[in-house]
C-alpha cells in the first residue's frame, strides 16, 4: 500500500466526493463496489487516483488478465475515453480539496462587507473635533485627516439646535439619523464636499421621515431650517474653518484637508 503515514487525512466533503467517484469507476469496471469501510481501510489520505489503483490491483485476477485483454471492449471503456473521465473527475477532486485551503482567505472580504455600526455624537466627539480642527489649522501640510462619522455628522449637525439624539455611520456615503423637534425620526445619507471657501455642503441623496421615505425637498422644513439650507434644495449647507479646502468620504471614514 501507498506510504502516506505524514499526509493529512482528506476533508470530509472531499473524501465523500472522492469515494463517489471511485464507486462510479468500479462499477464501469464491474468491480465490486467499495463500501464507506472499504475504503477507510485503504487510508483516508489517498487521493482518487491512488486510490483507484489500489482497489482495482486488488479485484482484477491475475489470470484472468490474458481473458479480459481479447474481450472487446466497449467504445465508452476504452482507454482513450477512461483516461479524460479519470482526469475530470481529479480535477473536480482538486477544486473540493483546494477550497479546504481557500476558505480562511475568502473569509476576510466576507468580514469586511458587514455592515459598519452606528456611532453616537457626545459630547468626547465634539472635543475630538475640536482638537482635530485646531491642529489642522496650526499645520501648513496640506496632509488629510482622518473623521470619525460623528465628527463628521457633528461638523454638519452642530448648529442645529431642533435636531438630537444624532447617531452616524459611512459606507460609501455619511449616513446621519436622528430625531427632530417635533419627536419624529429621521435617517439621511448624503455626500460631503467644500461648497465655497468657509461654507462645506452635505448633497443628500435619500431622506427618510418616520418610516417612510421622503422628497429631499422636505429637507428646509423640517430638518434644518431655511437658513441652513443652500441653494440646492436636496444640499445642507454648513460652515467651516476657511483654512478647509478638501472634504470627503473614503474608506468608511471622512478626510478633512488643508489649502496649502
Amino acid at each position: 500500500m501507498i506510504e502516506t503515514a505524514r499526509r493529512a487525512p482528506l476533508a470530509a466533503r472531499a473524501r465523500r466526493l472522492r469515494n463517489r467517484c471511485l464507486a462510479s469507476l468500479a462499477a464501469g469496471r464491474a468491480l465490486p463496489v467499495p463500501g464507506e469501510r472499504d475504503v477507510a481501510q485503504l487510508g483516508d489520505e489517498l487521493g482518487l487516483g491512488e486510490l483507484w489503483r489500489e482497489w482495482e490491483t486488488m479485484h482484477t485476477p491475475a489470470a484472468s488478465s490474458s481473458a479480459i485483454r481479447l474481450r472487446p471492449v466497449a467504445r465508452w471503456r476504452s482507454p482513450q475515453v477512461e483516461k479524460p473521465v479519470l482526469l475530470a473527475l481529479v480535477a473536480i477532486l482538486g477544486f473540493v480539496v483546494g477550497d479546504r485551503w481557500l476558505l480562511p482567505a475568502q473569509a476576510e472580504p466576507v468580514v469586511a462587507s458587514v455592515r459598519v455600526p452606528w456611532a453616537p455624537v457626545t459630547d468626547s466627539v465634539a472635543a475630538s473635533l475640536n482638537g482635530k480642527l485646531l491642529s489642522l489649522g496650526q499645520t501648513e501640510l496640506a496632509v488629510p485627516v482622518v473623521l470619525s462619522p460623528a465628527e463628521a455628522a457633528l461638523l454638519v449637525f452642530r448648529r442645529q439646535l431642533g435636531v438630537d439624539s444624532v447617531e452616524a455611520r459611512i459606507d460609501t456615503t455619511l449616513r446621519v439619523r436622528g430625531r427632530l423637534r417635533d419627536g419624529k425620526r429621521f435617517e439621511l445619507a448624503g455626500d460631503l464636499r467644500v461648497a465655497r471657501p468657509g461654507i462645506g455642503e452635505l448633497r443628500v441623496g435619500r431622506l427618510r421621515l418616520g418610516t417612510a421615505d421622503a422628497s429631499t425637498a422636505s429637507l428646509s422644513r423640517s430638518i434644518v431650517g431655511h437658513r441652513a439650507i443652500g441653494n440646492d434644495s436636496a444640499s445642507i449647507s454648513f460652515p467651516i474653518p476657511s483654512f478647509i479646502a478638501r472634504l470627503g468620504v473614503a474608506d468608511s471614514t471622512a478626510l478633512v484637508s488643508r489649502r496649502r
